[in-house]
């Protein structure tokens, strides 16, 4: 097993940035940290702590947050004394708890009101999770990943310059790049964008989601422009790494069914991948859209992604997770998927 597999993917995208003006009274969430975290997020009261353990709640709004929206209180520029533009910088911790840190627009750290010294300890874990999260949009023909000055800037000190960057995704299969900083702080890195694209058989752009995690060390997820996530399994990997993963077998008693083995992938993602046996001849590629039933008279909407370089493989998208979840799906699971011949717009899924 590869020494990788000791990064957990549990906690990618937790922070986020946003650049707050004084009197406008809003802030948002970055898209990347809305696709992680977004549905984890609870209405009402939140409580966001600064390194000094004073604590602003804010209250978060259902038509607001949905679109990543905050309501900033009104005190909240008043007791850090933000005159000008400020980038306020969040650490999701679950269960309404952020951390919080404040910046000027040159990433000089705000001194927080209270006593004593309000100084970031490098070994100080939690506060050092801060400023690791990036989302990017790559095409096929890209040459270079770029990020921000800031990512240099706050990890310059944890990055082992002459040696390859390492990217990591949730099957463990990893790519290397050369990188370099340019003189205004911005970071290149180059090499591996067209064999990763190569690799999971992308056609199109998709987003990348990067965390850093250690030394010359990224995760990273990657989803379509959709907002799907991919299959990282595309070619044989177990993403559970389990000896009890078995591959989709067809219904010998059925035209139209499958039986799979859920991996820690299909439980955790936001799409289910099908094969070109069922696909092919039970779904249509007309179709963009299908009920998900548990043979229970309960039914899900779902969306269907071709697979483009292929006429029969597909994927379950919207919809799949929220059916996993409302129905206790996990690892290990045996599941029956089936269309029946008198009701091609349904898809029954049972465990077996």
């Amino acid at each position: 097993m590869s020494s990788c597999c000791r990064y957990s993917f549990k906690n990618l995208f937790q922070n986020s940035i946003c650049l707050l003006t004084p009197g406008d009274g809003f802030g948002d969430f970055e898209e990347g940290f809305m696709v992680e975290w977004g549905k984890q997020l609870v209405i009402g009261t939140n409580y966001f702590t600064d390194p000094m353990g004073n604590v602003m709640n804010f209250e978060f709004e259902n038509d607001l947050i949905s679109k990543g929206i905050f309501r900033v209180p009104y005190v909240f520029e008043d007791f850090y004394e933000l005159e000008d533009l400020h980038y306020i910088c969040t650490l999701f911790c679950g269960d309404r708890y952020f951390r919080i840190r404040i910046f000027d627009t040159n990433w000089t750290e705000i001194e927080y009101p209270g006593l004593g010294n309000s100084y970031i300890a490098e070994e100080d874990l939690v506060w050092s999770r801060f400023l690791s999260s990036f989302r990017v949009k790559l095409g096929p023909t890209e040459s270079m990943i770029c990020l921000d000055a800031y990512f240099h800037l706050f990890w310059e000190k944890k990055l082992i310059y002459g040696e390859e960057m390492q990217f990591i995704d949730p099957c463990y299969k990893s790519f290397k790049f050369k990188f370099d900083v340019k003189p205004n702080g911005t970071t290149i890195f180059r090499g591996g964008i067209g064999k990763m694209f190569k690799y999971y058989n992308l056609k199109d752009e998709v987003y990348l989601h990067l965390n850093y995690v250690s030394k010359n060390v990224f995760l990273y997820k990657l989803f379509s422009i959709e907002g799907m996530e991919i299959d990282y399994n595309i070619n044989g990997g177990s993403c559970s790494r389990s000896a009890n993963v078995g591959s989709d077998l067809a219904d010998c008693g059925a035209d139209y069914s499958l039986v799979k083995c859920l991996t820690d992938y299909d439980v955790r993602s936001s799409s289910l991948y099908l094969n070109a046996s069922f696909g092919g001849s039970a779904l249509s590629r007309s179709k963009e859209k299908y009920i998900l039933s548990n043979g229970n008279r309960n039914s899900w909407e779902c969306s269907i992604r071709w697979v483009a370089r292929s006429k029969s493989e597909c994927y379950l998208g919207l919809g799949w997770k929220r059916f996993v979840s409302e129905n206790n799906l996990c690892v290990g699971d045996s599941i029956k998927v089936e269309v029946q011949k008198d009701d091609d717009k349904t898809i029954i899924i049972t465990k077996v």
